[in-house]
């Protein structure tokens, strides 16, 4: 049972566990919690841990009366009202470099923690098979990177956003709202508590893996500056059955997907015809979101 409370003028965020089965996966879950600080709405936090009723009883009994208890633990943190609502934006694949995060991996001990939990996360999954630490920290040019593959890229995304995200909360940086894309998906439902960091690492692993399978097959996506009337009107007449718009960012920035020759055909055309308009291929290597 999680719920907002106020006492005497102070408004709670109350963690309610019981601890009744499994020992070791409740620490786990609690110590999670706890690192990442998703209480962003509240100052102040209750976190009852009981084997019985009688002891939950007595818990928020202390609670009430500002008294100590045996599994109760209160913690409050100060926070900075500001202006305006701030929002965490997850991103899809596509934004990765091949020396991402490492200077701060290298400077900022949460920032680094994080890293090596997903990296264990991860090994504990494909058995070695590929080291999170080797591909985003220990490659020593672009040349030797693997970012782009699939299955590297997005659980090198995730690691990079939910440690990001476990550092802003560290200096007090709390979103309202979180929102994601796509392969963003895993790291917001982590950082919202919908995930366990097991769980999340394990989906975004398979979902990565899978998705790995069906790449280098000839697909492409590119990013358009123009409106979505504007790109079926110019660019995909007579060739939507090749090439569709799979993603609209916003009134004037659309993605575009497909089958590769195609896709390069209207970049050129672009280049041509409209070389005032924005346009880059996304760093991946299949045609993701496309109706085939």
């Amino acid at each position: 049972l999680i719920a907002g409370n106020t006492i005497k003028s102070k408004q709670y965020f109350i963690f309610i566990f019981s601890n009744q089965n499994d020992d070791k996966a409740f620490l786990q879950r609690i110590s999670q919690q706890l690192l990442l600080k998703r209480t962003v709405s509240y100052q102040h936090s209750a976190i009852f841990v009981f084997l019985n009723r009688q002891q939950l009883k007595e818990q928020i009994n202390a609670l009430l009366t500002e008294q100590a208890s045996p599994g109760l633990s209160i913690i409050s943190r100060s926070t900075k009202l500001l202006a305006q609502k701030i929002c965490f934006v997850f991103s899809r694949q596509g934004p990765q470099w091949w020396a991402m995060g490492r200077q701060l991996y290298e400077s900022e001990p949460l920032f680094n923690k994080w890293i090596h939990l997903i990296d264990a996360e991860i090994t504990k999954i494909n058995n070695g098979e590929w080291r999170l630490l080797e591909e985003l920290i220990k490659k020593k040019n672009e040349r030797e990177s693997r970012i782009n593959d699939t299955n590297i890229a997005q659980p090198t995304i995730f690691a990079i956003q939910v440690a990001l995200a476990a550092l802003l909360v560290s200096r007090n940086i709390y979103p309202s709202p979180i929102i994601s894309h796509s392969a963003g998906d895993q790291a917001v439902a982590f950082v919202a508590g919908r995930l366990s960091l097991e769980e999340a690492v394990r989906v975004v692993y398979h979902r990565s893996r899978l998705q790995n399978c069906n790449t280098r097959q000839g697909g492409r996506m590119l990013a358009v500056s123009m409106s979505e009337e504007e790109v079926e009107n110019k660019l995909l007449k007579d060739v939507e059955h090749l090439v569709c718009i799979t993603i609209v960012n916003s009134r004037r920035l659309v993605k575009i997907s497909g089958d590769e020759k195609t896709t390069d055909a209207i970049q050129q055309i672009l280049s041509i015809s409209y070389p005032n308009v924005f346009k880059a291929c996304v760093r991946i290597e299949n045609a993701f979101h496309h109706i085939k």
